[in-house]
């Protein structure tokens, strides 16, 4: 485990999801038929994989067909989204965005992470998502948390959002949760280091 607590990334990424399950239970109808969430579950691919079924899928190359449709790929942002994000590609409609200095990988990375939590959840719910102008911002390994657009009136605060004394939240934190969450690219492409601790 990395100093500084582990994968920050998979924190946020399921802070954003868990808001977005929050959503579904608030805001959807009442819950189909048992029937109906079996039905969906066999149609995702999520049924119970028999011995044969599981080989014969491994044998077509062990991915769902969303990773064979497209590769994906970051595109450039020109000009740079808020004067800041420079790439970004696009997750069932939330986008994952990053400054030039963050590598492509690290975006891939973060896309697949975001897809596996979000791809079966209601149409519904990914609209008011993207209605919210939810997203996954990346932080650079030699960037602060302040760095970022929605964080930038922190930058130097001592106690930043937290009132811990006199640790800003650059000291305090490699990324955050809500609409608009964000992790260090050091937790997605497994970086031996914490920008906190150099």
């Amino acid at each position: 485990m990395r100093a500084g607590g582990g994968d920050g990334s998979a924190f946020s990424l399921a802070r954003l999801v868990a808001g977005a399950a929050l959503a579904r239970l608030v805001y959807d109808a009442p819950a189909a038929s048992a029937e109906a969430a079996a039905s969906a579950e066999a149609e995702a691919g999520e049924a119970p994989v028999k011995a044969g079924a599981k080989v014969a899928r491994l044998a077509a190359g062990g991915v769902r067909g969303e990773y064979k449709a497209e590769p994906r790929r970051v595109r450039p942002l020109t000009p740079p989204k808020q004067n800041f994000f420079s790439k970004e590609l696009i997750v069932f409609g939330v986008p994952v965005r990053a400054h030039a200095c963050v590598s492509d990988e690290a975006l891939l990375v973060a896309a697949d992470r975001l897809s596996r939590m979000l791809r079966h959840l209601p149409q519904e719910v990914l609209e008011r998502l993207a209605a919210r102008g939810a997203s996954f911002h990346v932080i650079g390994v030699d960037q602060g948390t302040s760095d970022l657009p929605e964080h930038a009136h922190m930058k130097g605060v001592a106690g930043g959002y937290t009132g811990e004394g006199e640790v800003t939240l650059d000291q305090r934190a490699r990324g955050m949760g809500g609409v608009c969450s964000s992790c260090g690219e050091e937790n997605l492409i497994d970086l031996d280091t914490d920008p906190r601790n150099l």
